[in-house]
């Protein structure tokens, strides 16, 4: 996935880019609200997966929710897509389709 410029600009560098004095992220909740067909939804699973595998954190929690049931399955299948779709992370991932995915080495 590539992403676009605006995309960058107004979603990933704010949430990702601001650390305080100790080297913690700044930014711990996001409330992102803009118009259909703009990402917004593979943007919120690429997010949750990064957070729960690759930011190191132990024990992470990681939610993702949205305004109706059906978006929220939305997220969640993408998120189960991510991790299916790597060699490398689905032997590694506990997956229950719907529900959780859980990974092990970081007990998130």
């Amino acid at each position: 996935m590539t992403w676009c410029d605006w995309q960058l600009r107004e979603w990933v560098y704010p949430v990702f880019g601001w650390f305080d004095e100790k080297g913690h992220r700044a930014v711990n909740r996001v409330y992102l609200e803009c118009g259909k067909k703009s990402g917004k939804s593979t943007y919120a699973a690429a997010v949750a997966a990064y957070m729960t595998v690759f930011f190191g954190e132990h024990g992470a929690e990681t939610y993702c929710l949205a305004s109706t049931e059906q978006q929220a399955r939305i997220v969640q299948l993408q998120v189960e897509q991510c991790f299916r779709n790597s060699p490398e992370l689905v032997p590694r991932a506990r997956i229950r389709t719907g529900a959780l995915i859980q990974w092990p080495q970081t007990d998130s």
